[in-house]
């Protein structure tokens, strides 16, 4: 399937594109890593009454080796994208696909199977834990899945050389870190398991903007160096404007 960026793609409201022109293709060997269809979102208030609609017929796939960048106003719904990507909201109608299985078909058990399978998340903030060294920090989701140590730390190795962390800063203190080390470990840390997919919440919006160019350069080299399939959440023209494409949710915002 070839998606051409900056046109509708089915109907009117399907999904909307809006960046430069360019072309996606989807492998011909199975679905996107990353996909919605047709999927709408609301709240519900404490009796069960719905309450607030955020989006309708919100379309679109994010092919392996690609990107998209989220963009749209405050409350337009870019971290309800990101919960429902990971399984933690679950559509009204409509469906999201990881790797081509519906979540919404699964218990929760199952979504984390598959968030700790599939996903990789990158934090506004890196989130890491200060106590243990930047080698450590990336080895932790393989060592929560039971992998043994020696393995682990080797792969998180390799994980950090991926995105130009050196062997010099593995051991030290994180939290002498600068802000682009703390979030290129982090972007380290959320590929340590090989996700199909790759999601980033506003990972650069407490940079300075020499550092946040940086870390932005490294982070959608991903998707060419690894397969993966990155969505980003961002507030930041320039950021997504490193994407494959870029959406804009105020189209589906419901007033």
């Amino acid at each position: 399937m070839i998606l051409c960026v900056g046109e509708p793609i089915g109907d009117d409201r399907s999904v909307f594109y809006q960046s430069r022109c360019s072309i996606m293709t989807e492998l011909a060997t199975g679905a996107s890593p990353l996909e919605m269809r047709d999927v709408s979102f609301g709240y519900e208030n404490s009796s069960g009454v719905p309450s607030r609609h955020l989006f309708s017929s919100l379309s679109f796939e994010v092919p392996a080796g690609s990107s998209l960048a989220v963009i749209g106003p405050s409350g337009s719904g870019k971290s309800t994208v990101l919960m429902l990507c990971m399984g933690l909201l679950t559509a009204t109608s409509g469906q999201v696909l990881i790797d081509g299985v519906d979540t919404s078909e699964l218990g929760q058990r199952k979504r984390t199977l598959l968030r700790q399978q599939k996903m990789g998340m990158v934090f506004q903030d890196g989130e890491l834990l200060p106590e243990l060294s930047p080698l450590e920090n990336v080895a932790v989701p393989l060592m929560l899945a039971g992998q043994k140590s020696a393995i682990s730390l080797a792969a998180a190795a390799r994980s950090l050389a991926l995105v130009g962390i050196h062997s010099g800063l593995h051991s030290v203190d994180t939290v002498t870190l600068s802000g682009g080390e703390r979030q290129r470990v982090a972007v380290a840390r959320a590929l340590v398991c090989q996700p199909k997919v790759l999601l980033a919440d506003e990972p650069t919006g407490a940079l300075d903007s020499s550092t946040r160019d940086k870390v932005a350069d490294e982070l959608f080299s991903i998707p060419n160096k690894t397969g993966a399939a990155l969505l980003v959440v961002t507030h930041d023209p320039s950021i997504a404007d490193r994407a494959s494409a870029v959406l804009d949710l105020g189209a589906f915002v419901h007033g």
